[in-house]
C-alpha cells in the first residue's frame, strides 16, 4: 500500500501545487483543476483509495501508481485529421516534428504514427557517441487509456 505522503509527493512531481492548507486538508491546483487533498501523510492508501484518487485528478490507477513509484508518465500529443481535398488521412506529432500519413483510413493513420514514433525514438546507432555514459529508457508507446 502507498503512503498519502508519497501520493500527494508524486502529483506535486506532476505538476499538482499546494496553495492552501489547513490541517490535514490541503488545497490542490494545476492549471484550472483544484481538489481538495484531505488524507493524512502517514495513512495507507489501499485500492479504492487510491482508485478514487486517480479518478479525481485525472489519472489512470496505473498512471498513479508510476507516479507514486516514480516512473515519469508523459503524454505526447498525437493530431489525426483528414484531408478532403486528398480523401484520405494524416498525422503529426508536433513534439517529434513528425509529419505523415495519406492513408485511406483513420485506424490507418493512427497505426502508421504509432509505427513512426516508436521509429523516432529507437534513433540511429551511427548518431551514438560510443565515449559517452549510456542510460537506457524503457519507453512504451501505445494509445493512452
Amino acid at each position: 500500500m502507498a503512503k498519502a505522503a508519497r501520493v500527494l509527493a508524486a502529483l506535486k512531481r506532476n505538476g499538482w501545487t499546494e496553495t492552501r492548507r489547513s490541517g490535514s486538508h490541503r488545497v490542490l491546483v494545476k492549471g484550472d483543476q483544484q481538489r481538495v487533498w484531505a488524507y493524512h501523510d502517514r495513512v495507507d492508501l489501499g485500492g479504492p483509495a487510491l482508485a478514487r484518487i486517480a479518478r479525481d485528478y485525472g489519472y489512470t490507477l496505473d498512471e498513479l501508481r508510476k507516479l507514486s513509484d516514480g516512473q515519469v508518465t508523459s503524454v505526447l500529443r498525437v493530431e489525426l485529421f483528414f484531408d478532403d481535398e486528398a480523401d484520405n488521412w494524416h498525422y503529426r506529432v508536433p513534439a517529434l516534428h513528425i509529419n505523415g500519413g495519406g492513408t485511406p483510413t483513420r485506424e490507418d493513420a493512427e497505426r502508421d504514427c504509432l509505427s513512426a514514433i516508436a521509429f523516432a525514438l529507437e534513433g540511429d546507432p551511427r548518431d551514438y557517441d560510443t565515449d559517452a555514459e549510456t542510460l537506457a529508457l524503457d519507453v512504451n508507446v501505445a494509445p493512452a487509456a
